[in-house]
């Protein structure tokens, strides 16, 4: 497919993604933080993968490149991380963190320590008051939406195998 371009083409081009915003950090950093505070929470972290996907598209350009980790409690898989970053640039798109209902406390509350930690959101930011506030609106239907700090936070709950899980995407 002549759309798809290679990591390495996005990187000697040097343009930033338009497909997303970019927050001011990258991976070498922003990785060691988010496991140590999803550590602190009480999980493993355990790195799954690392992929990338280019896509160019006349004045669209789609430049992710992927972390995923498995986040683990008693040697039991609980939920997964995925940050992803411009491959082009380095900088950070966001995240996403998938988990059932049980974990939805410790790992929302270290992901956003994380970023408080990486100085994305306010030191003052209530991590647990923001996800109450998410969990009163989001359903099967309706995504909790919140803007802190100028991060769109969205908590979304879907179905696999009859099984309620969420998905905070930041």
């Amino acid at each position: 497919d002549d759309r798809e371009r290679t990591a390495g083409q996005d990187i000697a081009e040097g343009k930033a993604c338009t497909a997303f915003e970019h927050l001011d950090m990258d991976a070498e950093t922003a990785i060691p933080v988010f496991k140590k505070k999803i550590e602190e929470a009480g999980y493993s972290v355990e790195e799954f993968y690392q992929s990338s996907m280019n896509i160019v598209q006349d004045d669209y350009r789609s430049y992710n490149t992927y972390y995923n980790f498995d986040l683990l409690k008693d040697e039991s898989w609980k939920g997964g991380l995925e940050l992803f970053f411009d491959t082009a640039t380095g900088k950070m798109h966001g995240i996403q963190l998938d988990m059932d209902r049980e974990e939805t406390g410790g790992m929302t509350v270290g992901a956003l320590e994380a970023m408080k930690a990486l100085g994305l959101l306010d030191e003052k930011t209530d991590g647990e008051a923001l996800l109450e506030s998410m969990m009163e609106e989001a359903t099967e239907d309706t995504i909790g939406h919140v803007v802190q700090d100028g991060l769109e936070i969205e908590l979304m709950l879907y179905e696999v195998e009859e099984e309620t899980r969420y998905s905070l995407t930041i």
